[in-house]
């Protein structure tokens, strides 16, 4: 704050700007089951994907990886909000689901109020989008950031040693185990 020096301030007022809200959102799901190689080679095309200069800011998304369907396979998810009309969204999406180069074992959109948006990518659904209520509880979990920088990002070597290790050792693990890569407005 300015203007405390080496005292303290108390602060009376804050002015803050916002955005409106978008006039829709959609929510997209889409879930694979890859091998490790497959994976490597989805995450290095998302990299370039969402460091493409032509990316619009109304595109925000993550993917979701966890243990797949054997021992060796992948659960590979990319989820997120567009923040745009709707019938806008695959123009944006198709050249990253292209280059995954597998077809989707699922594909969810779901269009609505940007409200509904931030309950369903916060896990809330229907009626429990309350936002008087208490939290429902807590949870006790081990998190960890790490970042990518833009110049520098995940090389094929690094990618295919974590998806080895995620399909294989990360497969038989006793916690769950639920790994982030963001991108976009979120």
């Amino acid at each position: 704050m300015r203007g405390s020096s080496s005292s303290f301030g108390i602060v009376t007022t804050v002015h803050a700007n916002t955005f409106a809200a978008p006039s829709s959102a959609t929510v997209f799901e889409y879930t694979w089951d890859l091998s490790a190689s497959q994976a490597a080679a989805a995450t290095s095309a998302f990299q370039s994907f969402v460091l493409s200069p032509s990316l619009p800011q109304e595109f925000g998304a993550e993917l979701v990886l966890g243990a797949g369907s054997k021992k060796g396979r992948v659960s590979f998810g990319l989820t997120g909000g567009w923040y745009a009309p709707a019938n806008q969204l695959s123009a944006v999406l198709d050249p990253y689901i292209q280059a995954v180069g597998v077809k989707p074992q699922s594909k969810k959109l779901t269009v609505g109020k940007y409200i509904d948006s931030v309950g369903l990518l916060g896990g809330l659904s229907g009626n429990r989008l309350n936002t008087t209520v208490l939290p429902d509880g807590h949870d006790t979990f081990y998190a960890k950031s790490l970042m990518t920088p833009e110049d520098s990002p995940m090389s094929e070597k690094s990618l295919q040693a974590f998806y080895d290790y995620l399909g294989s050792t990360g497969f038989n693990a006793d916690s769950v185990c639920r790994s982030l890569l963001f991108a976009g407005v979120f």
